[in-house]
């Protein structure tokens, strides 16, 4: 089961970003779209969720849902700003 409502929003990601997005899985993951879901406007994210809290892609949306799928989004403890990121690697905190 997944927790993105399909079509739209797959048309408008590259193939290579479908791939990285389906590699990451975090669109599978229900602890992780429950967390999008609570924090993603805090994260200033333009994301919008049905009633069984599945992404509702448009066009407008598609930035950040993509950003949001591929965890790029992250917030500074330090600076306390909010940054668009390319890389990912997880630091053994």
């Amino acid at each position: 089961q997944t927790l993105l409502k399909s079509g739209s929003l797959k048309s408008q990601i590259p193939d290579d970003g479908q791939s990285a997005i389906k590699q990451k899985g975090h669109y599978k993951d229900e602890e992780f779209m429950a967390r999008l879901r609570e924090l993603g406007s805090a994260y200033r994210l333009n994301i919008d969720f049905d009633d069984e809290g599945k992404i509702v892609a448009t066009e407008e949306s598609a930035p950040d849902i993509i950003t949001a799928l591929l965890d790029h989004r992250l917030g500074s403890g330090f600076s306390e700003e909010i940054y668009d990121v390319q890389a990912t690697k997880a630091v053994g905190v």
